[in-house]
């Protein structure tokens, strides 16, 4: 096939009539320059001015000088990191504001303005340039291992920018939460956004466990972020509590607090609960989520009907297990203690007290759990077999409810969740759970175990033995070793008989 002639124009050719366009240069005296004479710079000036942009009419000098001070904040911000000289001016040196235009850049910056809570446009220009040249730091340091106190420097600038913006933007929207004859669409959006950032927040910022004496300045920057974050969710929580509230802002506010329930059970309750050493969980619960008593108690009322139907179903199961004792504990404490109270404890470093009684160590919870789930089979597999009567059947369930009621396997609602566990022993021979809340416990009880007097004493004698006898469960059968461990932990945490004064 025959090539189509080339009319490409040679380089020399295009500089020739790239050059004819530009303007004749003149010396000093005025008297044209020949073209051997003119310099890149001058090319670049001269073509500067012809094309007529005022913004490129300026001289190098006026540029320079527009572009020391634009750059002048960011090297500031660079040197409050405790960078020298010439670290700082290698980073500026890198950065191009038109690096916030490309896509791959501005996308990595923005997922770690995201895990926040901040909006990357939504922070002023100023200070998003000062973002993106830390980030830009942070990140070209990190390739050079020997940049690693650069990259340490600048990750904590962008972490201390990122908190202060996301303060910003909580305060903004908290001035613009005008609650008084608001929208409560309005109202649920902007609340929404505030909660979101704390939450964000919440999980960027980790607890120092320190002792005041230990900790680092980042330790206490860290405590004082957490401050603010609490100080915050308490001033909104502290506004549904005063009973002020239009009713259809009042439900903008408890169903934008339902959507982030995780948060406030997981970080604000847990956080009330380190500074309220044994604080009653249900209350505190309850005062953060700026329930009523009046809602309290429709949220009692839901789950009660809920895990009737779920111990019915469990009833029909062959066999019982403990995630099942788990389960009824979740439903029924739904909105009324955080979720991680469902799930048995398992840290070493908190024994749990009632009355005066040690409930079971972490590391003893399951497999006695395991041993007491195999007696409540036993016992129902030969209530079939041996044909056992009702009557021996119910006292038996009632040991059973007071072996997991001593055992005290979940950190709060013990009770409650042995008395289900009764109802479920019992819905297996025929109990029907009714679906509303008895409030009185002891005709509830009675009603449980169909008001045989015999299993009602024994569960009444272990109401007896919390309240006036000091030990704990299984302290007849258990190991001399382990038997010593608990006299220890109770010796330790003040949980002993007095001594008699001689």
């Amino acid at each position: 096939m025959q090539q189509e002639p080339r009319h490409d124009i040679p380089e020399n050719e295009k500089e020739a009539g790239r050059r004819s366009q530009i303007p004749a240069a003149k010396n000093d005296d005025g008297d044209p320059v020949g073209e051997e004479e003119l310099s890149d710079a001058d090319i670049i000036e001269a073509k500067t001015f012809s094309e007529g942009s005022p913004d490129l009419r300026e001289t190098q000098e006026s540029r320079r000088e527009r572009e020391k001070t634009e750059r002048q904040p960011l090297l500031d911000a660079l040197r409050t990191r405790g960078l020298d000289a010439q670290a700082s001016l290698e980073i500026i040196a890198a950065y191009d504001p038109a690096m916030l235009e490309d896509e791959e850049f501005s996308g990595e910056l923005g997922f770690i303005a995201s895990s926040y809570g901040v909006k990357l446009d939504g922070i002023p220009a100023a200070d998003r340039n000062k973002l993106a040249v830390m980030y830009l730091g942070a990140k070209n340091s990190t390739i050079d291992s020997s940049k690693a106190t650069i990259a340490e420097a600048m990750t904590k600038g962008i972490r201390e920018q990122l908190v202060g913006q996301a303060f910003r933007n909580i305060d903004a929207l908290k001035q613009g939460l005008e609650l008084e004859g608001s929208d409560p669409e309005k109202i649920r959006g902007e609340l929404a956004e505030i909660m979101g950032t704390l939450h964000s927040l919440s999980k960027q910022v980790q607890r120092s466990e320190k002792s005041n004496d230990d900790k680092t300045d980042d330790d206490r920057a860290a405590d004082k972020t957490w401050q603010d974050i609490c100080s915050r969710f308490n001033e909104l929580s502290s506004t549904r509590q005063s009973g002020v509230l239009k009713p259809e802002i009042n439900k903008a506010f408890g169903e934008i607090f339902d959507q982030f329930g995780d948060f406030i059970e997981d970080e604000m309750v847990t956080e009330r609960l380190r500074q309220e050493k044994g604080g009653n969980i249900e209350k505190i619960t309850a005062e953060l989520y700026g329930r009523t008593v009046e809602e309290r108690e429709r949220i009692k009322e839901r789950n009660r009907a809920a895990v009737a139907e779920a111990i019915k179903e469990m009833a029909d199961a062959p066999l019982i297990d403990v995630a099942m004792i788990e389960q009824l504990h979740a439903i029924n404490n739904k909105g009324i203690v955080p979720k991680k109270f469902s799930r048995m404890r398992d840290n070493p470093d908190q024994p749990v007290t009632f009355n005066k009684r040690l409930g079971l160590l972490a590391e003893d919870i399951e497999p006695e759990m395991e041993k007491m789930i195999e007696r409540a089979n036993d016992l129902y597999e030969k209530s079939i077999v041996e044909n056992a009567s009702k009557a021996s059947y119910e006292i038996g369930a009632a040991q059973l409810h007071n072996d997991l009621l001593d055992m005290h396997p979940f950190g709060d609602r013990n009770g409650s969740t042995s008395l289900l566990f009764l109802e479920l022993l019992m819905a297996k021979k025929g109990f029907e759970p009714p679906k509303t809340r008895e409030k009185n416990y002891y005709r509830n009880l009675a009603n449980i175990v169909g008001y045989n007097p015999a299993a009602m004493a024994v569960i009444g004698h272990e109401q007896y033995k919390i309240a006036h006898e000091f030990g704990h469960y299984g302290e007849d059968t258990m190991p001399d070793d382990k038997k010593k461990r608990y006299k220890m932990i109770m010796n330790l945490i003040g949980l002993r008989k007095d001594k008699k004064k001689k």
